[in-house]
C-alpha cells in the first residue's frame, strides 16, 4: 500500500520535482513539529535555553578571564548535551515517518543514465562465487540494447551488462539461471520517476529501496543499476535532494511550531486520539 501511494503521489511531479520536494518536506516538518509539541519537555528545554544564554553572556562579559571563560565553555557544552538528550525522544518517535519518506523519495530522486541515452550498467550478484560453467542469462525489452559482452567477477559472484535505451519507455528485464528467474524494472522515461535502483533479497536493501518487491529466496541475491548524481537547483542554489529535504523540513517544523505553541500538549494529544 505504501508503494502504491508513493507511486501515485509522485507520478504527477516527474517534470517538477521541486514541488514534490516542497510538499513532502513540509509533511516531514509537520511530523517533527507535532512530535516535539506532544512529547518534548518544553518547560525543561525553556529553562535550559535560558541557562545557555546566561552562560553565553557570561563568556562575552568575562572572556578576558581564562578560568571563568573555560568554566563557561564547559557549562555551555553540558547544557548542549542536555538539550540533545531532551530532543532525542521526539526525534525517535518521528523517525518511522521520516524513514518512510526518505526511503521512498530516494527511489524517486535517484536516477539512472537510461533517460539520457547514456550507458547504464546492470549488475547481478549471486549467493556463491561464479563457477566456470555458471549460466546466467539476461533478457531485455526490445527498446533496450545490450551493447557490450557481460563482465564477470567470479570471486564476488557478480556479472555486469552495459545497457542503452533506444526509446523513453518503462519495462522489465529478466535474469535467468537454471531453476530461477527474477525481474528488474527499467525506466528510461525522461524526468524523475519512482523506480528502485536496487532489488535485493536483503531486508535492509528492501527497506532502503521500497519501489520494488524483495527478491525471493534463491541463488540471485541482488540486482542493481548504476546511479548518476541528481542535484536539484532551487533559487539558483544546487544541492543534493536530501540537503534540500532537510532544509525544508526544518523550516516547516519551525514555522508550524509557532501556532502549535499556543495549544496545550495534553489537549492536542487528547484531540488527536479522539479523532483516530
Amino acid at each position: 500500500m505504501i508503494r502504491i501511494f508513493f507511486r501515485a503521489a509522485l507520478q504527477p511531479f516527474s517534470a517538477h520535482p521541486e514541488i514534490a520536494l516542497l510538499a513532502f518536506g513540509c509533511l516531514a516538518g509537520a511530523a517533527l513539529a507535532l512530535s516535539f509539541r506532544l512529547f518534548a519537555d518544553r518547560a525543561a528545554i525553556r529553562t535550559l535555553r535560558r541557562r545557555l544564554w546566561a552562560h553565553v553572556l557570561e563568556l562575552r562579559l568575562f572572556g578576558d578571564e581564562p578560568r571563568v571563560a573555560l568554566e563557561s565553555l564547559l557549562r555551555i557544552a553540558g547544557i548542549n548535551v542536555l538539550l540533545a538528550a531532551h530532543a532525542l525522544p521526539p526525534l525517535l518517535i518521528a523517525s518511522p515517518v521520516l524513514g518512510v519518506l526518505v526511503a521512498n523519495l530516494n527511489d524517486f530522486f535517484t536516477r539512472t543514465p537510461l533517460p539520457r541515452g547514456a550507458a547504464a550498467v546492470l549488475t547481478v550478484r549471486l549467493r556463491s562465487p561464479l563457477g566456470p560453467v555458471a549460466s546466467v542469462r539476461l533478457e531485455v525489452p526490445g527498446w533496450i540494447e545490450i551493447d557490450a559482452p557481460p563482465v564477470r567477477v567470479p570471486a564476488a559472484g557478480e556479472i555486469s551488462w552495459r545497457l542503452r535505451a533506444r526509446a523513453p519507455r518503462r519495462g522489465f528485464c529478466s535474469i535467468s539461471m537454471p531453476g530461477e528467474t527474477v525481474t528488474k524494472e527499467l525506466d528510461a522515461r525522461p524526468g524523475w520517476r519512482y523506480s528502485a535502483r536496487v532489488r535485493s533479497r536483503s531486508w535492509f536493501d528492501a527497506l532502503m529501496h521500497p519501489a520494488e518487491d524483495r527478491l525471493p529466496d534463491g541463488e540471485i541475491v541482488r540486482v542493481w543499476t548504476s546511479p548518476i548524481p541528481s542535484p536539484l537547483t532551487l533559487a539558483g542554489l544546487t544541492l543534493d535532494w536530501k540537503e534540500w529535504f532537510a532544509a525544508i523540513a526544518c523550516a516547516a517544523a519551525w514555522l508550524l511550531s509557532i501556532p502549535l505553541a499556543r495549544l496545550r500538549g495534553d489537549h492536542l494529544l487528547h484531540s488527536l486520539l479522539h479523532r483516530f
